[in-house]
């Protein structure tokens, strides 16, 4: 880019020049995935694409790694019906994928996405990102994205024995806590009761944010289903 118009950017518009170079580095990048992004429905807005499905936003992020020298591609899911730490709900244009419920990163044939990978211009290789995409947005995004659905399918004992690493997260106490309070919004007020207890039960000793909410949610329970009576 000409460093006048580089400037330009800057001062004007206030965007860093950096950002500028970063995101060219990933323009063969994203001429391999746009298409198939488009057609799936995404709109692209800096290095994230975004789209409604079903009842969930599903956000595609390009990250590059901290120094600079390789990316990721991260993928998520919220539902539409979740409101956000700030108490408005998810808006398809604005949300982040760290705002997602449902996260996951994207690997390129044996390569893992954790690692991050290397900027490339082989065709080839980018065929294989854009298919490799294509069917993590499948198998994984959608399967999330749906209600009824999966996730309100998965019973305790299945959600105890999942792996680690999977879109849905595993088995850590905010988890537990984020399943709780989507069945309190559809209303399956059994089934957030048994999860938000179980989320109590493994809450660290020091999270006493999560407990408070927790109880909370455990109190907002009961009410409800009071008035159900």
């Amino acid at each position: 880019m000409h460093l006048a118009l580089g400037a330009l950017l800057t001062s004007v518009l206030n965007v860093p020049l950096l950002i500028l170079k970063n995101m060219s580095d990933l323009k063969p990048v994203f001429a391999a995935a746009g298409p198939m992004l488009k057609e799936l429905g995404f709109r692209k807005f800096g290095p994230t694409y975004t789209r409604e499905y079903a009842e969930s936003i599903q956000v595609v992020n390009f990250q590059k790694s901290h120094g600079g020298e390789k990316f990721f591609i991260n993928i998520g899911a919220r539902p539409k019906f979740l409101k956000l730490h700030g108490g408005v709900f998810p808006d398809p244009k604005k949300l982040k994928e760290y705002e997602c419920c449902f996260r996951s990163r994207v690997d390129v044939r044996d390569e893992p996405g954790g690692a991050g990978f290397s900027y490339t211009e082989d065709p080839e290789w980018l065929a294989d990102l854009a298919d490799s995409l294509a069917n993590a947005i499948e198998d994984e995004l959608n399967l999330v994205s749906e209600y009824p659905g999966l996730v309100t399918r998965i019973t305790l004992k299945e959600f105890k024995a999942q792996d680690e690493t999977p879109i849905l997260g595993g088995t850590r106490a905010i988890n537990l806590r984020l399943f709780a309070d989507i069945a309190f919004e559809l209303g399956m007020l059994r089934r957030a009761k048994s999860f938000a207890r179980e989320s109590l039960k493994r809450c660290p000793p020091r999270a006493n944010s999560l407990k408070y909410d927790l109880e909370s949610l455990l109190q907002s329970i009961d009410s409800r289903q009071a008035e159900r009576a």
